[in-house]
């Protein structure tokens, strides 16, 4: 997600093949994974909800399993970053006093029956 390879990939130079090993010892340092981040998802994330979604895939891919959090886990702390983001972008058009445009609506039930 963070980094947009894949996770095995033979055309990157023999240290970069496998994704989990190059990259896990970087996922822990600031400076070097905002090196590495994906460009293509610059501007959609705030360097700190970046380096926090690092941390947790850091987590998730301990040597030790019992040190790596459940899915449930990872799927609320994900959802809880992707609301905090969302209030983070709220507040900035709100500063900014302009008004909201909505990106995504969901389409209303119809409640019309057909004759």
């Amino acid at each position: 997600m963070l980094i947009g390879r894949r996770a095995l990939d033979k055309s990157r130079p023999s240290r970069e093949h496998n994704l989990v090993e190059w990259a896990r010892p970087l996922l822990n340092h600031n400076k070097k994974l905002l090196k590495i981040l994906d460009p293509r998802l610059e501007g959609q994330y705030s360097s700190k909800t970046a380096l926090k979604v690092a941390h947790l895939a850091y987590q998730c891919l301990s040597q030790n399993p019992k040190g790596r959090p459940l899915m449930s886990q990872v799927v609320e702390i994900l959802e809880n970053f992707q609301s905090s983001g969302e209030n983070e972008e709220d507040q900035m058009l709100q500063t900014a006093g302009s008004s909201g445009v909505t990106l995504y609506e969901v389409p209303k039930a119809s409640n019309d029956t057909p004759t």
